[in-house]
């Protein structure tokens, strides 16, 4: 894989894992095969990830490929810290931008699922814009301003995620006096709570019987049966319950009386 290089393909494949997938930094990785009297400088292990990156490249691109035709693609920022780069502080964030892309199984029950990093020193919704040029499908985010503009941009239906509207309406009801409750509040977390259901009744079914469940938008037969109806009341109700919480945060005034029961 790489000419002229003492790395064959499986020594290359154990330093790159021990890297990326173990979090064994270069150092500690040749200072390890220096106990078995191999000497690999830790600038060698460098130099021998900067041209195997390059040569994965077309291999990149293919997977670039295949993730643009997902018909859902969950993307995040996760920050880290970078000591030593160009123009920025060490203590400053830096962030791994993350995309998985999620499609329905083939005939043989195999889904073609891609996830693929992407580091920039930047939390800027531009680089949102730049990972998903050319995709027109379902984008799943949590509530970073940075994502509507580029939703918007491209006219992606845009879902936001159950867990982090949840987190606000925990942090409401934290908020209230001691002893206080809301209705509105506890009502909306039993519907959610619901939903929750419907993923833990989902979550041991082959990729086959998910995609085809009620819940994933298929009526096709699954082979189990599940409590439709109700799940389609939680759907139902926690529309309703979205839709009151969305005239809350249009009328701030109307917070005092949810709040109040």
């Amino acid at each position: 894989m790489l000419p002229k290089s003492n790395a064959g393909p499986g020594l290359l494949a154990y330093t790159l894992v021990s890297n990326f997938q173990d979090s064994v930094p270069l150092h500690r990785q040749s200072n390890i095969l220096a106990r078995h009297g191999i000497d690999i400088p830790r600038n060698t292990l460098a130099r021998w990830h900067i041209q195997a990156s390059d040569k994965v490249g077309p291999l990149i691109e293919r997977f670039e490929a295949t993730l643009k035709t997902a018909q859902v693609i969950l993307m995040d920022e996760t920050r880290l810290q970078v000591n030593k780069e160009p123009d920025k502080n060490p203590g400053s964030q830096s962030y791994m931008w993350v995309r998985r892309g999620l499609s329905p199984p083939d005939e043989h029950g195999r889904r073609p699922d891609v996830t693929l990093y992407h580091y920039s020193p930047s939390r800027s919704g531009a680089i949102a814009a730049q990972l998903l040029r050319g995709y027109q499908g379902v984008l799943v985010t949590d509530g970073y301003a940075g994502y509507n503009k580029t939703a918007e941009l491209y006219g992606l239906q845009h879902g936001h995620c159950w867990a982090h509207a949840r987190r606000k309406f925990i942090d409401a009801e934290k908020a209230l006096p001691k002893g206080k409750k809301s209705p509105a509040i506890t009502a909306i977390l039993a519907e959610i709570s619901k939903l929750y259901g419907v993923e833990k009744q989902l979550q041991p079914l082959p990729p086959v019987a998910k995609a085809g469940h009620p819940a994933a938008g298929s009526h096709a037969d699954t082979g189990k049966a599940l409590s439709e109806p109700g799940e389609k009341a939680a759907f139902s109700d926690t529309e309703k319950q979205t839709a009151y919480s969305d005239q809350l945060c249009a009328e701030p005034a109307a917070w005092s009386d949810a709040l109040s029961g």
